[in-house]
């Protein structure tokens, strides 16, 4: 009898908890959060997964959506796996949909549906033309703003790449509406930086008062002994009555 072969998969070098932290750390890099307290781990833990339950239900409800249209047009699910496996786009139409083209091209409502369909396409293509016009325009423009920022924080390779990589993160997820909570969180201290900031400011200046006003209340003298600051002013000091020990034999 032929010896049956046992794969025996090793544990990680890492533990599991090590392995989450680097994972939230990556997936919130812009968090200064102490993942060894308990409750800050199992809180990003939880809205890490609340965001991928989420990601993974979009997904579900797209492939569905997918799955509906190819089998009401199973000729469009032919053609899209035609081109995922590496098929010339005419190639691919001319295999999926054979001659229906030339046959709807003959009706006059199908060719009017097809050149309002043109149309369509060539608006959109001005329209990201124009977008990558202002892009261009709006980097050569902004060249050296972005080099005096990124060199006023004395960023590093490192920290350029890492930078550039957050923000690209973040503008895509606003331009997809993809908004999760981490998202969501990122614009809403970007909106209210101004006031948070002005109430930090607001909040540092009373405590300042307050700190002056108690060093100078401690600074009063309240046992009878004159104040400097009377005879600074010329006012008449008046001396502390004698005291008169008295013997407990008396």
């Amino acid at each position: 009898m032929k010896e049956k072969k046992v794969t025996v998969i090793s544990a990680p070098d890492r533990p599991g908890r090590q392995v989450w932290v680097e994972r939230l750390r990556e997936a919130y890099p812009d968090r200064e959060t102490n993942y060894d307290d308990d409750e800050a781990f199992y809180s990003a833990l939880d809205e890490y997964a609340r965001g991928r339950d989420l990601q993974l239900a979009n997904y579900k409800a797209s492939n569905r959506e997918l799955a509906d249209l190819f089998l009401c047009n199973p000729e469009a699910g032919a053609f899209l796996s035609a081109l995922m496996e590496g098929s010339d786009v005419m190639t691919a139409i001319g295999e999926c949909f054979g001659d229906y083209f030339e046959t709807a091209l003959k009706d006059p409502t199908a060719r009017e549906n097809y050149r309002k369909g043109m149309e369509v396409r060539r608006r959109k293509e001005k329209e990201l033309e124009e977008i990558q016009l202002r892009q261009r325009a709006n980097a050569e423009r902004n060249a050296g703003e972005v080099e005096a920022f990124i060199s006023s924080k004395g960023l590093d390779e490192e920290g350029r790449r890492r930078f550039e990589d957050f923000v690209s993160s973040l503008v895509d997820r606003v331009f997809l509406f993809d908004l999760d909570t981490d998202t969501l969180e990122r614009l809403w201290r970007a909106m209210n930086y101004d006031r948070d900031v002005e109430e930090a400011r607001s909040e540092g200046e009373t405590m300042g008062r307050n700190a002056k006003i108690e060093l100078e209340k401690r600074s009063i003298v309240t046992d009878g002994t004159p104040s400097l600051r009377s005879e600074s002013r010329g006012m008449p000091v008046t001396p502390p009555l004698p005291r008169v020990r008295r013997s407990i034999w008396d």
